[in-house]
């Protein structure tokens, strides 16, 4: 689970890039995918269901990685930045929470 909040903390930033040789950088969006998302998605299921050491943070965790992603699809985070700032903004916090 900390993998995969680490993978889209890490792709709903930005990068930045030199452009020209006169030390110009440009603000580039990384890439994001359907499939990051909806592999989080499918593990928050999974440690809610099935979490045999009964681990409150990790049942804490994947309820709000869960309630983070409902309804943003990386569709929606490449096109709205403010998606994006929210999601990453929400999975850090999700990340600093529990030491991952």
């Amino acid at each position: 689970l900390a993998e995969v909040l680490h993978s889209i903390s890490h792709c709903c930033g930005y990068q930045e890039i030199e452009v020209s040789g006169d030390g110009e950088k440009k603000t580039k969006k990384r890439k994001i995918y359907d499939t990051t998302i909806q592999k989080a998605l499918e593990l928050a299921e999974l440690y809610k269901d099935f979490n045999l050491s009964g681990d409150v943070r990790l049942t804490e965790a994947s309820k709000m990685l869960e309630q983070t992603l409902r309804g943003v699809s990386a569709e929606s985070i490449r096109e709205s930045d403010a998606v994006r700032h929210k999601v990453k903004s929400d999975v850090d916090s999700i990340l600093n929470k529990f030491s991952f």
